[in-house]
Formats: C-alpha cells, structure tokens, sequence
C-alpha cells in the first residue's frame, strides 16, 4: 500500500469514526433526558396518613381512566399487589383506603445495571416506593392518578459516560498511533495496516446500549403499573 492510500485510509476512517462519535454523544444526551411519556399528575407525594408516598427525583406520574368506582378500584389494586406483585417482584402494601393505595416494591432487582458494573445478574436492588389515587370522573367511571419511582440507573449513566469519554481518547490516540507505526512506515505492508483505525468502533457503540438500558430500566414499573390499573375492572 502507498503513503498516499495509507494516509487517505486513516484520514476517512477517523473521520467517520468522529462523526459518529458526535452522533453517539448526542443520541446518549438525549435517550437520557428526554421525555419517558408520563403524564404529570399533581399527588400527595409527602406523608399522609402515616404513610409516606414517592418522593425524590427519580418519580413518574401518570393518570388512567378506568371503569369501576373508586373504592372497588382501590381495593382490587391492594388484593392484586399483594398476591401477585409488580412487575415479578414481591410488593407489599402500606395504605389502602377507599380513595388511595401506597405500597413499596421489595428488592427490585436492577439486573440491568448489575450486569454493566459485575457480569452478572445477580444482586438485590431497591425499594421503591408507589402510589395511586383514585378519583370519580363520571358515571362508573374513575380516573387512577399514579406515581412510582425509578432506578436511578448510576451505574448504566456511568459505563455509558465512560465509554463516551474512552471512545474520544480511542480515537485521538489510535490516530496517532497507525500514523506513527503503519503511514509512515516505510514498508508497504506495515502501510497496509492502516486499516487498524476501525478497531475504535469497539469503544464507540457501547454508549447506545447503556442508554437504551437506562431508559428501558426507568419504564419498566411504570409500565407494569398502568398494565395492571387497565385491567382492574376486570379482576
């Protein structure tokens, strides 16, 4: 291989590699902060009752129309999470009234993460904490107002931070490399090598999997809970 094509291979390697480093950053930025689709619901977040709702940061809201009146409604949702749980995790129930039901979800396990800071899927997560209130909206109709937290999901923002960070140096220092060692080489065939550039595309596409991860673990109970307030009428 020539200097020339040697060079030209580099240059459009890493050029490539940049652009898609940029993308990568932006497409990480935004799954992480863009909007999960909860609808905002105004609840009773702080203590009531002697028992204490979702508080923090990391809490979802939503709303759901449902057929039933309020007080049925409520005490299906006590009887469901109790026997059966949410989302395959243990739950157990703090308040139930003729209006509101408060419960926590007992070692949420956020395999996902464990998996990115250990290899495995093995550990105990959080308790986390959820509530619904039920409101009459209408004739036999009732509308269920929800907020629950999420994972905080550190570690997945972490490794992917990392990677975005080693992908920029991987980049920067394997530019520097292949030229030093394979361009401007004397030999054709140490020349060749050039191509050697492309091994960065190990460090550039990890961010998209952590972030997809991320959002993914920050829907999963919201998701099981508007599930599972759907299908209250029918329990």
């Amino acid at each position: 291989m020539s200097t020339e094509t040697a060079w030209t291979t580099l240059a459009a390697i890493t050029m490539v590699g940049a652009a898609f480093w940029v993308v990568t950053t932006l497409a990480f930025v935004a799954l992480v902060r863009s909007p999960r689709g909860a609808e905002p619901v105004d609840l009773p977040l702080s203590r009531s009752r002697g028992a204490e709702g979702p508080t923090g940061a990391n809490v979802q809201t939503g709303r759901l129309d449902v057929e039933g009146r309020p007080e049925d409604l409520s005490a299906k949702l006590a009887r469901a999470l109790g026997l059966a749980g949410l989302s395959g995790s243990l739950t157990r129930v703090l308040e139930q009234t003729p209006d509101r039901v408060v419960f926590d979800v007992l070692g949420v396990p956020n395999r996902m993460e464990t998996v990115a800071r250990t290899g495995s899927g093995a550990g105990v997560g959080k308790v986390i904490r959820g509530e619904v209130v039920f409101r009459a909206s209408g004739s036999n109709r009732t509308r269920a107002e929800y907020a629950i937290e999420t994972g905080a999901g550190r570690g997945l923002l972490l490794a992917g931070s990392t990677f975005l960070v080693l992908g920029l140096i991987a980049l920067v220092v394997g530019f520097a490399v292949v030229k030093t060692f394979a361009v401007d080489s004397t030999h054709p065939a140490a020349r060749a090598q050039s191509v050697q550039m492309l091994q960065c595309i190990h460090f550039l596409w990890p961010p998209w999997l952590f972030a997809l991860l991320y959002r993914r673990s920050q829907n999963t109970l919201r998701e099981a809970l508007t599930v599972l307030l759907g299908n209250l009428p029918y329990l």
